[in-house]
């Protein structure tokens, strides 16, 4: 069973959704269920839900951390009575202080266990908010990684971490330790960023007698070029295909056979073994590539609908400007261009006016030689201007697809554009 989480609100990290894709193929091909645990401790929402289904991934059940609370807080009760966690009064004040002091001495801060030493009557006795810290351990704390081997963190990296904050909420690792034991998790695929929060998962595990291992492959973190967006909404707003942005992702993660493919289609030839460990980059202009390979496939009835078209026609134009735009805002401008107002502002601009007028008046032309002809003779401009004043009054623009590959398209559409 493999498990995949992520915080309660409305947007999800791109190695988020790059670590879902790859559970949702892993969990696939294993023929094992695929979990989603909503962390909702710090908020209500479930909006990355509606996220996953955007992009395709399926999940065989949904649970929010939050309703395991009370045996968050009965397993932090029975490892404090076990004597395996510790009660801790240091303020938040008193904390900041200490690792102040530990970075002007370049140090590392660790806890220097000040509350671990007080005797029960001082624990009973003090009346001051407290915190639960789990001990640190007494040596090194490992575990095995399907993609990276052995690996392993000393005692003072583990530290004596807290597991319940002041107001009883349970830390991070140790609700997700807590809930990954109840539910039965076998697998995950996590970023190297959470390696040492699984190795202090397993190790509270450990300290309530739980031994059954959880297999786990980190991924080596994505990084990202400067001044690049790294937000998944950003790039959904810019109008790149959900369908193009898994593609991306799972090709940056493993070896595949292919460059352009599906989510559907990654199943046929995806395993575990064709994840890499090499680092990765985001790059924008691989994407955009990416992207247009796939609104390249899309039905022309179904890329109009998403441009706020109707009509195949709509969807054939643009991907005549695939050569010039790469995600569904650029193409839907070039739209908006071609049917929109047009003003010319050079020195033709009387020209200008009487072709838009003699296209008004003139019959449908089946053909766009016998509309150029038409309009060469009624408006006896020379080629040269002719040709500038023709494209820029069909298209709103100097530049673009041949009008010999557009006019098919636009041809019963020329009152409006001219309008």
């Amino acid at each position: 069973m493999y498990r995949f989480s992520a915080l309660a609100n409305n947007d999800l990290p791109i190695q988020k959704l790059q670590a879902a894709l790859l559970s949702f193929l892993c969990a696939k091909k294993d023929n094992t269920q695929l979990i989603v645990r909503v962390e909702d401790y710090d908020a209500n929402e479930s909006g990355f839900l509606e996220i996953l289904q955007t992009f395709g991934i399926t999940y065989d059940r949904v649970y929010f951390q939050s309703q395991n609370r009370k045996f968050h807080h009965q397993l932090a009760a029975k490892l404090l009575s076990d004597s395996k966690a510790f009660s801790c009064f240091c303020t938040d004040e008193n904390l900041k202080l200490k690792e102040d002091r530990a970075k002007k001495s370049n140090q590392i801060y660790h806890y220097d266990g000040t509350c671990q030493k007080l005797s029960d009557n001082e624990v009973l006795n003090n009346q001051s908010p407290l915190r639960v810290r789990l001990k640190m351990p007494n040596g090194p704390i490992g575990f095995y990684d399907g993609l990276k081997g052995e690996i392993s963190f000393e005692p003072e990296a583990i530290d004596s971490f807290v597991i319940l904050s002041p107001n009883k909420t349970p830390q991070k690792e140790f609700a997700t330790a807590i809930d990954d034991m109840l539910q039965g998790v076998k697998f995950l695929i996590l970023d190297d960023n959470h390696e040492l929060e699984f190795a202090r998962e397993g190790f509270i595990r450990q300290n309530l007698g739980f031994n059954e291992p959880i297999k786990i492959s980190s991924l080596a973190s994505i990084s990202f070029q400067a001044n690049e967006h790294s937000s998944l909404q950003w790039l959904l707003n810019q109008g790149y295909l959900p369908q193009a942005i898994a593609n991306y992702l799972i090709l940056l993660a493993a070896n595949a056979p292919e460059r352009i493919f599906t989510l559907k289609e990654a199943l046929d030839w995806f395993s575990f073994k064709k994840l890499k460990t090499s680092k990765m980059v985001f790059d924008l202009k691989e994407l955009n590539e990416i992207n247009k390979e796939h609104i390249k496939r899309l039905d022309p009835i179904k890329l109009a609908a998403l441009l706020d078209f109707s009509g195949e026609d709509f969807g054939k134009i643009v991907k005549l400007y695939l050569f010039k735009y790469h995600t569904l805002n650029g193409l839907k401008s070039a739209l908006q261009t071609i049917f929109g107002p047009k003003e010319y502002e050079g020195e033709n601009k009387k020209e200008f006016d009487r072709l838009k007028l003699f296209i008004q008046e003139a019959n449908h032309f089946e053909e766009l030689s016998e509309l150029k002809s038409y309009l060469l003779q009624k408006s006896q401009l020379e080629d040269k201007s002719f040709f500038e004043l023709f494209y820029f009054l069909l298209t709103g623009s100097h530049e673009g697809p041949c009008l010999e590959e557009l006019y098919p398209l636009i041809k019963n559409y020329l009152k409006e554009i001219v309008r």
